[in-house]
Parts: structure tokens; C-alpha cells; sequence
């Protein structure tokens, strides 16, 4: 059982993972997954995680999640300890 406010261990690496995902299998395949391939990773941005939620827009002032928020920090480590700068959260989608 975790506390309210602690996340699972290796959840945003998950996500990464994930994200990475997205275009990964396409330069396995140009590449033949070689050394060539690391480098065209390491420019790559892979798509930031979007975050859907029932609640209302209204409440986004109340609710927004900034960059500065736990989560958001960890979702950056995530990515900064693969060598990817600047990846997160994306956009927040309402109701």
C-alpha cells in the first residue's frame, strides 16, 4: 500500500518507455538496430504524455498542473536520466 501522494515505483519510466515506442519500431527497422540507430534516438523528442480528465475546464485554475508540481518534476527526471531534455507532460485535456 503506498501513500496518498507516492507513485509507483517505475510508473514514469513506463510512460517513456511508451512514449518512445511511438517511433522506435520504425528506426529499428530503417537501422537494423545498431549504433547509428542510438544516435537518431538521442535527437528524437518522443511525444510528451497527455493528461485526460473528467473535470470540468472551469477548474484548471484550481487543478493545472505546473511544471513545478511533484508530478511533473518526475516525468522529467524520467526522461533527463535517458538523455531526453524537456520531456513531460504535455497537454491537459478536460471534461
Amino acid at each position: 500500500q503506498y501513500e496518498r501522494g507516492d507513485f509507483y515505483p517505475g510508473v514514469f519510466q513506463f510512460y517513456l518507455e511508451m512514449s518512445i515506442s511511438s517511433f522506435e519500431d520504425a528506426l529499428f527497422m530503417e537501422n537494423d538496430g545498431g549504433p547509428e540507430m542510438r544516435k537518431i534516438l538521442k535527437n528524437c523528442s518522443p511525444p510528451k504524455v497527455s493528461v485526460l480528465t473528467a473535470r470540468a475546464e472551469e477548474f484548471k485554475i484550481a487543478l493545472e498542473l505546473k511544471s513545478s508540481s511533484k508530478l511533473a518534476k518526475a516525468f522529467r527526471q524520467a526522461g533527463e536520466r535517458m538523455g531526453i531534455e524537456d520531456w513531460g507532460l504535455g497537454p491537459v485535456l478536460y471534461g
